[in-house]
């Protein structure tokens, strides 16, 4: 899976020394091990490199101002030039140490045209009441969509308006292309893709229109953000209870977090209760929910029996 990074999410206000942030390299850590690959907008490298030369240049001048209060102070010093000590963070080889690929790409011509089309005619995911253009944003907007086309899905990480706001959720369903607001969303993602994030899934899929029809406010699609501190009770036919913290997309590109715990009677979700319901951090009008879906479950064939057999057998029973 390609993951495309926008600027502002790789934005400091300071000068970058050694590293990204702990999640960063972390999320990097996990592209490794994973094959994903991290694309670098041309876009992106720019913004990132004017923001860190500003960084620089400020760092610098309080350099030379320390200087020159220490000459005047008479305070003896051994004065190091500022650039042996002060340097320019070079993004692509910070994000290499982590050992994960990553491509810096350029905008196709046919990624210019299109950018800039929507730009002048404010087409979506622009804004029609916006009065700058947004060209930059349509460009990385333009690159997401093409990488998502071309494999199936793809991410991109980003906190600007024209890139999370709802207007685009058609386009980016159409091609695959998920979309969030930082490095932490993603991490909860992968782990929406181990095998017990998969589980949770698998039952959250059958019951998705309950949901909304509950007065959720959630994306027409199964929109699953993170899985966190997921159980099963296992019966003799099967799952018979799950619980898990989980985090949904809502219609509007903002976070819905809740308590799910479900009963499954003979592959069947019996029972749902939904408690300490957020969206944004904000109680949602109900503080739970109970509904009693009654939807049948196809999950992968599980092994459970053979492994109960082979333990008694091992243990000698």
């Amino acid at each position: 899976m390609k993951i495309i990074l926008n600027s502002d999410i790789l934005f400091n206000t300071f000068l970058i020394k050694n590293n990204l942030s702990k999640n960063f390299q972390e999320l990097f850590s996990i592209c490794q091990k994973k094959g994903h690959v991290i694309i670098i907008p041309l876009t992106t490298l720019l913004e990132f490199d004017r923001a860190q030369l500003e960084s620089l240049n400020t760092k610098t001048l309080k350099l030379e101002k320390a200087y020159m209060l220490l000459e005047s102070l008479n305070i003896k010093f051994t004065r190091v030039e500022p650039p042996e000590v002060i340097k320019k963070p070079d993004l692509i080889e910070l994000v290499k140490k982590s050992g994960v690929e990553v491509r810096v790409e350029n905008p196709t011509n046919d990624d210019y045209l299109e950018a800039h089309k929507r730009a002048c005619l404010h087409e979506c995911p622009h804004a029609p009441e916006k009065k700058s253009d947004e060209m930059r944003d349509l460009i990385i907007w333009m690159i997401a969509l093409r990488y998502a086309q071309q494999d199936g899905n793809a991410i991109l990480i980003s906190r600007d308006e024209v890139h999370v706001n709802p207007r685009g959720d058609n386009e980016a369903n159409s091609v695959g292309l998920i979309r969030f607001k930082s490095e932490e969303e993603v991490l909860e993602y992968f782990e929406v893709e181990t095998p017990a994030g998969k589980l949770i899934k698998q039952l959250i899929k059958p019951i998705w229109e309950d949901l909304l029809k509950a007065g959720l406010p959630l994306n027409q699609d199964v929109s699953i953000v993170g899985v966190a501190q997921p159980r099963f009770i296992q019966g003799t036919e099967g799952i018979s209870n799950a619980y898990c913290l989980i985090r949904l997309r809502t219609f509007d590109g903002k976070m819905l977090k809740t308590n799910i715990a479900m009963k499954i009677d003979n592959n069947v979700i019996v029972e749902l209760e939904l408690s300490e319901i957020m969206i944004d951090e904000n109680p949602w009008d109900k503080k739970q929910l109970a509904l009693l879906p009654n939807k049948a479950i196809s999950l992968e064939k599980d092994d459970y029996k053979e492994r109960i057999d082979s333990l008694k057998e091992l243990i000698g029973e």
